[in-house]
């Protein structure tokens, strides 16, 4: 295959396919062998890596993504796939609440493939966070709904209680036990759900 190849590190002529590294590499000091076809790919790679990061920086998200799935199967270990992916699938790290159930699903995977690859970045690690300051933000938001409920309620009931009508009293006794019950659902529910990884880890995958 290689007839006058020789090693430019070490001077062998022997060589032999590396099934770690997948490409062939020489049999005495391992270091790999750049064939015409594998630099062929490898510029045809990083073009098309750089095409895509034009789009990307642009906001063409659909574009970018478009260019660097095909990558996938070519490149299942090129952890600058995911990372274009990933933010396509964000949009930049805009988005921070992700509604469709499939785009969500493949930054959950491309996230999951990253953490596997030991490449969460800072820019990863602050949109985790900002997406978990905007959920407890929605949550402090209901909170407060619930307790001005509440205090609205329990006014109404003293003013019910103030006419003497019963009626008008019963009406205020129930509505008070529905508000209740809801602030005590939500309550109950926080303190015994189980709490997830994104609770306690600042670079956990915010998808799941």
């Amino acid at each position: 295959m290689l007839d006058n190849w020789k090693c430019r590190m070490c001077g062998s002529r022997a060589y032999q396919f590396n099934p770690r590294s997948m490409r062939l590499a020489c049999s005495e000091c391992r270091s790999p062998i750049s064939t015409a076809e594998e630099m062929k790919a490898k510029v045809q790679l990083e073009k098309t890596l750089a095409f895509a990061k034009q789009h990307l920086h642009v906001g063409n998200y659909s574009e970018c993504r478009n260019l660097v799935l095909p990558l996938l199967d070519q490149y299942p270990a090129d952890k600058r796939v995911y990372l274009m992916l990933l933010a396509c699938s964000t949009k930049g790290y805009t988005d921070l609440h992700i509604t469709d159930d499939e785009i969500r699903c493949e930054a959950a995977e491309y996230w999951d493939k990253l953490e596997r690859l030991r490449c969460v970045n800072n820019a990863m690690i602050d949109y985790a966070r900002r997406i978990r300051k905007r959920t407890n933000d929605e949550t402090s938001k209901k909170r407060r709904k619930h307790i001005a409920a509440l205090l609205c309620t329990c006014f109404l009931l003293l003013i019910f209680i103030a006419a003497g009508q019963p009626f008008l009293i019963v009406c205020g006794f129930i509505a008070t036990s529905i508000v209740l019950w809801r602030i005590g659902k939500v309550v109950f529910t926080s303190l015994f759900k189980e709490p997830t990884r994104n609770s306690t880890y600042s670079n956990s995958n915010p998808f799941l």
